[in-house]
């Protein structure tokens, strides 16, 4: 599947630039930047052997990944059967479900949609390869620094999580000599009550939280980056918008035939843009479904868990899962904001100085920049922060009363 004709992937028009010496020039790293996040990006997926790359195929780390997946699954499974008969106990082994149903999604969302994944690289490495300067280049500058900010802060947030979901047991069994296991699970053949068996579980245990952990991360700041780029191709809209807006000023030394060009190439950009994010939201917005769904349902479980069983690994898994949600609906919020940003600006176009033809044109435009696409939470609830603030308040009520009408 293509983003887009190959004719207007990426219609950057450096004319306007050379034509006048009154716009600056800024010289920019935004490409090599750009290349840093998605090196970070295929590392992640070369570790679970789901890497974004012209040449990748299933793999071996692919069909350990799978494994792994299914593995999990029948862990889980079995180990509520042995808990089936303590409430207290089969409610912390079901809040695992909240990192495994997301993580079976997204592994076949991946390699179903992997030709619409390069598609998407390729789109957007086009626009920011073709950009080499002028307030355009600025525009790409200031926002994948701010892009490479938010990774490297999810990165860290997302090792703590994974950090504090280990340490505890580590640090009782090496400091106290106390068997605590990271996870709720039960393993065929092995008793955990014995040093041996405790050894042996815990290693699997890690195993299976550092590989989620891989896969999860590599996929969320995939998906984050496509998103979050959106908003750079709204932005370099909205210069292309401002440029058009000086050369349309009378005495500017334009032709006639050029304005129009410029303003046709432009509303093909505008086409480019909306084509992208609707496929990306044909192509993920399931997975945003089940991993909010799952999130909200088993982070109520994660609370109980800690606060009745005193499960510390617990609170890993609460930053983590929410720290994925954040990360989201952050950005979703972002898309909002530049939408606004977009139509605001095309509102303020001075069109009664324009021919006829030209007015039509801005009239659609406006229309079609105030009903811009945004990203939803299945048939839910909008992707953005005010969502992300009434799931948690949600999360909060419910699992109180849970805590409260169960000993």
């Amino acid at each position: 599947m293509a983003v887009g004709n190959s004719d207007t992937i990426n219609r950057v028009d450096t004319d306007i630039e050379n034509a006048s010496d009154s716009v600056p020039k800024p010289k920019s790293n935004h490409y090599e930047v750009f290349n840093k996040i998605n090196k970070i990006n295929l590392l992640y997926g070369i570790v679970v052997g789901l890497s974004v790359e012209n040449n990748w195929k299933y793999n071996n780390g692919t069909r350990w990944t799978k494994f792994m997946l299914i593995f999990g699954t029948g862990i889980t499974v079995y180990s509520h059967f042995l808990v089936i008969a303590e409430p207290t106990k089969l409610i912390e082994v079901f809040s695992l479900f909240g990192i495994i149903i997301p993580a079976f999604a997204k592994f076949n969302v991946f390699v179903r949609t992997y030709p619409n994944a390069m598609a998407f690289i390729a789109f957007l490495r086009n626009v920011f390869k073709t950009i080499t300067e002028g307030p355009s280049a600025l525009v790409l500058q200031t926002h994948v620094e701010a892009t490479f900010t938010i990774v490297k802060l999810c990165i860290f947030v997302q090792t703590l999580a994974l950090f504090v979901f280990v340490w505890y047991p580590i640090y009782s069994y090496i400091v106290n000599n106390e068997l605590v296991p990271i996870m709720p699970m039960q393993f065929p053949f092995v008793d955990q009550t014995t040093t041996g068996g405790f050894i042996v579980a815990t290693l699997m245990m890690l195993k299976m939280g550092v590989w989620a952990y891989f896969g999860s991360v590599g996929f969320d700041l995939f998906l984050a980056s496509l998103i979050d780029n959106y908003c750079a191709l709204v932005k370099l809209l909205q210069q292309d918008l401002s440029d058009y807006i000086r050369m349309t000023r009378k005495g500017s030394g334009y032709s006639e035939q050029y304005k129009k060009a410029f303003f046709r190439n432009f509303l093909l950009k505008c086409q480019d843009k909306d084509r992208y994010i609707h496929l990306v939201n044909d192509a993920y917005a399931d997975v945003i479904f089940k991993q909010f769904g799952m999130v909200y349902v088993c982070v109520n479980f994660i609370i109980y868990a800690i606060i009745r069983s005193n499960w510390y690994s617990g609170y890993g898994m609460l930053l983590f899962c929410l720290t994925e949600v954040y990360i989201l609906c952050i950005l979703g919020t972002a898309i909002k904001t530049e939408n606004d940003n977009f139509s605001a600006a095309i509102y303020d176009i001075p069109w009664y100085d324009y021919p006829l033809a030209e007015q039509k044109k801005v009239l659609l435009l406006l229309h079609s920049s105030q009903n811009a696409m945004e990203l939803w939470i299945g048939p839910v609830a909008p992707l953005n922060v005010e969502s992300a603030m009434e799931i948690t308040k949600s999360i909060y009520s419910t699992s109180t009363m849970i805590i409260n009408t169960t000993k």
